[in-house]
Order: structure tokens, then C-alpha cells, then sequence
């Protein structure tokens, strides 16, 4: 509700603005394209810089000791069940399994899993009812939990299967007593490595992850990260201001002086959100905790400027300055037909502007980030441009410091006939637009708008699409 305010208020200025003096709407839109500018040759620089490829050193004499950390919250136990055995079965030896379900609302869904973990030696089982904190109170309490000669700590999300190798791939790249995570890509076995939302998100670990190898600026991610139990406790643990905890253990651990790899290894494999409602909600809660991680970044002063600038651009791969002129598109439409003197197109010039080199940037950092010769980065593309909008206004409310509750991600609902239609609300701007507008504009705007609006229809149609095929995965999956 608050949220919803906080948008109103803003059009509602963006109104007046529009009635009382056009020219400083144009002044704030040319602001807005230079952050945009720069944001966008930020990524595409990352994204075609030079990679930095780390070896693994030779197998250990003396294996340390990792406490594996699964929080679950609500999960159905015929997706944590596999999950603990997959970590039952590594060929490493020296380790253990802590599983902390808290906030759960269903008895049945916990209770098994307590009974399978029950059976196990390795595995050690917590329940409380209630925590606050959200999932990074819930790493905590697992490290209090942990073994007092852990010396790493490895985290699994309640989805992620893990290959049998898994701990002693990970404990392999640990070179050096300054490198505080090691992280790998997040893989997924309910769709295709072809489908367009997997490389979608794979993108990320191929173009950021990989981009801030060179400085050890690598941010973990949430699962699949292998991270030094002495770093850690160094820096407080993962108690966090922020809903994406993982970024924000990364930003305190890079301040003191730890190193962050990626290592662009598939460990383990997880599920891929079936719908559009769970993959928006996923969304969104990474773009509003990475804008609160930014904000904290420019407030850092033990960061070197390097260092910010790397986390920077990490942090917003999923957030973009689409918004501002998505809005000045809204309120030309109507406050047009009332005030002809708009310099209409002014206006509009700049707004595709913004749309051409969004379009154009991100076309050349997926094309970069195809892990072989595929086309499927050109459906990867056309996912991002769909869940563009997501990008382009989520992250105002923490701009402004509203607070957001932790909306855990739902992995098992299967197909639906529900579809989040915000993805396409960058779509029904443009098309309303340029349909209201079109005879008025020059030539070249015509082509140009229609160009980009085409592209937003079709990214919005291989979107919806990719969720039907997951789905039915999921079904097959779960079944």
C-alpha cells in the first residue's frame, strides 16, 4: 500500500511538472539518460574486458571440516529430502548437515524431513516456529549451530541437488588464506539449459560474476557458495539491513580486506521458478536488496573506488533507468490532448533514446555472454527486455527507504493459468503511445518507435512461452 503511494505521489509530481513548465521534465529526462549512459557502457565494458581463470590447487592432505547450511521455510519435503541426500553422498567425508526450518506454516511439510534426518548421523535438525531476520537470522542460527571445528561453511538452498563431487570441487579453489567465498553458477533440472529464462539468468554468473573475478569482487549468491567460517565471524555474520543478504556478506567482506571468486563450475542444480507471479516476486526482491546494497556501497568508506565501481555494476545487472521516460511516455499521453504546446517530439526523441541504447547494449552483452555457439542468447535477450519494467521501478521504494518484507520464492506451484502482466507493462506503454501519436511525429520517430515496440511485443510473447514449457518440467519433476 505504502509502495503504491509512493508511485501515485511521483505521477502526480510528474503531472504537475508537465502543466507547470515542460522544459524542466526535459532537463531531469537528459539527467536520467546520462546515469542511463553510464550504467549501460559500465556493463557492456565488464562484460568484454578480460576474464581472470583460477586453477584448483591439488587435493588437501587434511580435508577441512564444512558445515553444510540448509535453511527451508515451507518447502514440501519431496523437494528437501533429495536435497539432503544429495549432500549425504559426497565423496568428501569430513563434514555435516544442518537443517533450520523456521516460519513454516504447514507441520507436515517439516516433519518428515525431521524423521529422515533423524536416521542420519551427519545430519543435525532445528525447528522454531517463529524468527525474524528472514533468511539471513536463519544462516546465523545455522552457524551457531555449526560443529566448533568447521572451518567452512558451504550454503544449499532447500532446492539445490548437489553433484557427488560437490564439497571437493569447492574446497579445491580455497588458494589462499585472504579468499573468503568461493561461488558457483546456479544451474537448474526442472527445464532445458536451453530455455531462454535459464540463460536468462545464467547470464549474470557469465558476464558479473565472471567480470569481478579480477579484483576478487565476486559477490555470492545465496546457494552454492563455499565461504571461510573465520571471515565470516569477522565481519558479524550474515545479519544484513538488506533482502539480499548474500550481496550485502559480500560487500562486508570485501571491506575488510577477503577476497570473492566465482568459479564458473556447475556443482549442484536447483528449480527454476515456474511462474511468471514467483519469477517476478524473485525478481523484484534482488532489484529492490541490490539498490539497498548500492546505497549502502556509495556510503562505504573503506571500499576502495575500484572495488565500488566492480560491486557496482554486479549489483545492477537486474536494475535499469527505463523508468523515467516509461513515465514521461504516460503522461504525454495525457496531458497531450489538453496542452498542444508539449514539444512532443523533444520528448519522445528522448525517450526511445533511452529504449535504443538499452536495446542495443544488452544485445551486444548477451551475445558475449553465450556459453557456446546456440542461438539461445537471442531468446535470453528478449526474456530481459520482457522483465525490463521489473528493473526500471522496483527499485524506487528503496531509494526512497520504504521497507519490504521477505517474500520467499515458490518453486513447487505448477502450471498456471495466473500470468503477472507487469512484465508487459512496458509494452502497452509504448504501443498506446505510439498508435496516439504516430501521425504526428517525423518519419524516422515513426520507424523507430514502431521498431521498439515490436521488439517489447515479441520479448513479451517468448516470456510468457518460457513459462509454460518450465511448468510443465516442474510437473514432471515433482510428480
Amino acid at each position: 500500500m505504502r509502495r503504491g503511494f509512493l508511485y501515485c505521489f511521483i505521477f502526480l509530481v510528474g503531472l504537475f511538472l508537465m502543466w507547470y513548465d515542460s522544459s524542466i521534465f526535459v532537463f531531469l529526462l537528459l539527467i536520467n539518460f546520462g546515469f542511463h549512459y553510464f550504467q549501460l557502457i559500465s556493463q557492456l565494458w565488464l562484460a568484454y574486458r578480460k576474464k581472470s581463470m583460477c586453477a584448483p590447487l591439488k587435493k588437501k592432505k587434511t580435508p577441512p571440516f564444512i558445515s553444510i547450511h540448509i535453511p527451508i521455510c515451507d518447502e514440501p519435503p519431496e523437494i528437501v529430502i533429495p536435497v539432503i541426500e544429495s549432500c549425504l553422498n559426497q565423496t568428501y567425508s569430513n563434514f555435516e548437515i544442518i537443517v533450520f526450518d523456521n516460519n513454516s506454516s504447514q507441520e507436515a511439510n517439516w516433519k518428515p524431513v525431521q524423521e529422515f534426518c533423524a536416521s542420519h548421523n551427519k545430519v543435525k535438525f532445528f525447528h522454531q516456529k517463529t524468527l525474524k531476520g528472514f533468511k539471513a537470522a536463519a544462516l546465523d542460527f545455522c552457524r551457531k549451530k555449526s560443529h566448533p571445528s568447521s572451518q567452512y561453511v558451504f550454503t544449499v538452498d532447500a532446492d539445490y541437488r548437489l553433484d557427488s563431487t560437490c564439497l571437493s570441487t569447492a574446497i579445491r579453489y580455497i588458494t589462499n588464506s585472504k579468499l573468503a567465498v568461493v561461488q558457483f553458477p546456479q544451474a537448474y533440472y526442472n527445464a532445458s539449459e536451453q530455455n531462454f529464462l535459464v540463460k536468462e539468468l545464467e547470464h549474470y554468473f557469465n558476464i558479473y560474476a565472471n567480470g569481478g573475478n579480477k579484483y576478487g569482487t565476486a559477490l555470492p549468491t545465496g546457494t552454492l557458495s563455499l565461504i571461510s567460517v573465520k571471515a565470516l565471524d569477522k565481519v558479524g555474520g550474515w545479519k544484513s539491513f538488506s533482502l539480499t543478504e548474500d550481496a550485502s556478506l559480500g560487500i562486508k567482506l570485501r571491506a575488510k580486506g577477503y577476497k570473492l571468486r566465482y568459479i564458473p563450475k556447475i556443482v549442484g542444480k536447483g528449480l527454476v521458478p515456474s511462474t511468471t507471479i514467483s519469477i517476478c516476486k524473485q525478481r523484484n526482491r534482488w532489484i529492490y536488496g541490490n539498490m539497498q546494497c548500492l546505497i549502502s556501497l556509495i556510503k562505504n568508506s573503506k571500499l576502495r573506488l575500484n572495488d565500488k565501481f566492480i560491486i557496482s555494476v554486479q549489483l545492477s545487472a537486474w536494475i535499469n533507468f527505463l523508468g523515467f521516460p516509461s513515465l514521461m511516455l504516460l503522461l504525454l499521453l495525457i496531458s497531450r490532448p489538453f496542452n498542444q504546446s508539449l514539444p512532443l517530439q523533444t520528448m519522445v526523441q528522448i525517450c526511445l533514446g533511452h529504449y535504443l541504447l538499452f536495446i542495443l547494449v544488452k544485445l551486444l552483452i548477451f551475445k558475449k555472454s553465450k556459453s557456446s555457439n546456440n542461438e539461445s542468447w537471442i531468446g535470453a535477450f528478449f526474456v530481459h527486455l520482457s522483465v525490463a519494467s521489473l528493473g526500471a521501478f522496483d527499485w524506487w521504494p528503496a531509494v526512497f527507504g520504504y521497507s519490504k518484507r521477505f517474500i520467499r520464492t515458490n518453486k513447487k506451484k505448477k502450471r498456471s493459468k495466473k500470468f503477472n502482466i507487469f512484465p508487459a507493462f512496458f509494452t502497452s506503454i509504448l504501443l498506446c503511445t505510439n498508435i496516439f501519436f504516430f501521425y504526428q511525429l517525423e518519419f524516422f520517430t515513426q520507424f523507430l518507435f514502431s521498431l521498439i515496440t515490436s521488439l517489447w511485443v515479441i520479448s513479451n510473447l517468448v516470456f510468457y512461452k518460457q513459462f509454460l514449457n518450465t511448468s510443465h518440467s516442474l510437473k514432471k519433476v515433482i510428480s
